[in-house]
């Protein structure tokens, strides 16, 4: 026993000591930093918690305790949490700070090398491909798929009525998963409907697992990783995710290939390498009819990766799966976030309800219609309430970048290469500098002139810089969209006995407790 305890402490102390050594360049250039209390090895780990909740509220405090720049370690890995407008415009605005922190690297499993982790030239080609389908007039088609699934969340939200709070949480996680799903596969998932079919369960369960990995630091190396059950769990959730995918696209290149041979055009977006406006048609045919999938006659962002493939071979089937899931990804959660955080708002604050629905009712004044594409511009205060929502609960509430080369900062201190850069916006958002009673719910900040001299980069929910949030455009339509369509018929109205939101940030920001509100009938 004597023997086995001399060998584990000598094991120790020798990674200790390499670790140390590796890094003493690092520790030099850092040692003058803010920090929390930090141990040998394990660094600042028990400072931040081993959970959501526990870290997110501790790197909040800390910000407040250290001011906006300061370090920790978390393991061997080192941080540099920056949280002022001049750092973060300094960093986002910095063409060679665009590759990820080496965390992203746990998405790898899932997303591969994707436009949301994917770095250097190989991220700008995917960049330059994917543009264009985000164009106003791509956009445009996919107001149908919102509208109607908008319809069908109203529709399963009456059951709600007349009773004294729910969780309308779940309910919208559910309608912008079908409204991801349809507008980047052109597959119907159904979610609503189906409450919760295997792949809604599976792709839940592959955001928890990449979660539950970054806060536990023992389990970084893949090596340790690789030996667990969560990994067991992890890999069985995946495959489930990436059979569906796979099956809509080898769906889609056959009717593609059919296409061909009966001389139609199957190009929706791309011909020679040019936008050409020409919409691509898919069957009804199922996909899987365990989930009752089915292809709609419409264009979506995955036909425009077949374009680009057929033209140039652009994209292999494993690229194909691996940009899909991070559109399924990046755009679920986020949108779910931000509309659960407003439709909170407007619950709180009945005189921004009021304003909305003036709004909606200048627009629609007594149709029953659903919004139009030139409906959208008019809902100004409706734009106003999502912005300042995005600001006070932005859906990604700080990204990292692994910092390639020796950086100087604004305030002197220097940004080692090595690291790792947070740009914590939750707190920026909260700035009072920038924002004065930045506790405030106040959509005016966002009309008008009270815009005019605000500092750039002091507002970024989507990111900002070189690596902003490709899909911004589509996520204001889709929240624009369903926030009106929820409140034109339902009045939301705070439970004098419901939980209130409790904040944490997990891969993007949510409410531990739900979000609960009263519902009644406008219409």
């Amino acid at each position: 026993m004597l023997v086995l305890f001399t060998l584990i402490t000598t094991i120790v102390f020798a990674l200790h000591y390499l670790w140390q050594k590796k890094t003493k360049r690092i520790h030099d250039l850092t040692k003058d930093y803010p920090r929390p209390n930090h141990w040998p090895i394990v660094g600042s780990t028990f400072e931040f918690g081993t959970n959501p909740k526990e870290f997110f509220g501790n790197l909040c405090r800390m910000c407040d305790e250290h001011g906006p720049v300061f370090a920790a370690w978390l393991g061997p890995e080192l941080f540099i949490v920056l949280s002022n407008v001049e750092e973060t415009e300094l960093l986002l605005s910095n063409n060679k700070l665009l590759k990820k922190a080496f965390a992203y690297d746990f998405l790898h499993p899932w997303l591969g090398k994707s436009l949301l982790t994917d770095e250097d030239e190989s991220w700008r080609a995917k960049r330059k491909i994917i543009t264009p389908a985000f164009h106003f007039q791509i956009l445009e088609q996919f107001m149908d798929v919102i509208n109607r699934n908008s319809l069908i969340l109203v529709k399963e939200l009456e059951k709600e009525i007349g009773k004294p709070y729910f969780d309308i949480g779940k309910y919208i996680t559910l309608c912008t998963l079908d409204i991801i799903s349809e507008s980047s596969m052109g597959t119907e998932i159904n979610a609503q409907l189906n409450n919760s079919p295997e792949f809604v369960t599976a792709l839940r369960n592959l955001s928890e697992a990449v979660l539950y990995r970054f806060y536990k630091p023992w389990l970084y190396p893949d090596f340790v990783y690789n030996m667990t059950s969560a990994k067991t769990a992890f890999n069985k959730d995946l495959e489930v995710v990436h059979d569906v995918i796979l099956k809509v696209i080898q769906s889609k290149k056959l009717k593609r290939s059919q296409n061909k041979s009966n001389g139609m055009n199957g190009s929706s977006v791309i011909a020679n390498g040019k936008s050409n406006g020409v919409h691509a048609t898919s069957n009804g045919n199922s996909v899987n009819n365990n989930l009752a999938f089915g292809q709609k006659k419409k264009s979506a962002f995955l036909d425009l990766l077949l374009d680009y493939t057929e033209h140039d071979g652009s994209y292999s089937e494993q690229s194909l799966i691996d940009e899909v899931n991070t559109f399924m990804f990046a755009g679920h959660d986020t949108t779910t976030s931000a509309i659960n955080f407003a439709l909170h708002a407007i619950m709180k604050n009945p005189e921004v309800q009021e304003k909305a629905m003036n709004e909606i009712e200048e627009v629609f004044g007594d149709s029953n219609r659903m919004p139009e594409f030139n409906d959208l511009p008019k809902m100004k205060y409706i734009e106003c309430i999502i912005k300042e929502t995005l600001r006070l609960w932005p859906s990604v509430p700080y990204v990292a970048r692994t910092v390639t080369e020796d950086t100087t900062l604004k305030c002197g201190y220097r940004l080692p290469a090595g690291c790792s850069a947070v740009l914590m916006f939750y707190k920026l958002h909260r700035d009072p500098e920038l924002y004065p009673e930045p506790e405030r719910f106040n959509p005016d900040r966002f009309l008008g002139d009270s815009i005019n001299g605000r500092k750039p980069y002091s507002y970024c929910p989507f990111s900002a810089g070189p690596r902003n949030c490709i899909g911004q455009k589509f996520a204001m339509m889709e929240m624009k969209i369903v926030i009106s369509t929820v409140l034109r018929h339902y009045k939301l109205v705070t439970p004098p006995d419901g939980p209130d939101i409790n904040v944490v940030a997990e891969l993007i920001l949510r409410s531990v407790t739900g979000t609960h509100v009263k519902i009644e009938n406008r219409l």
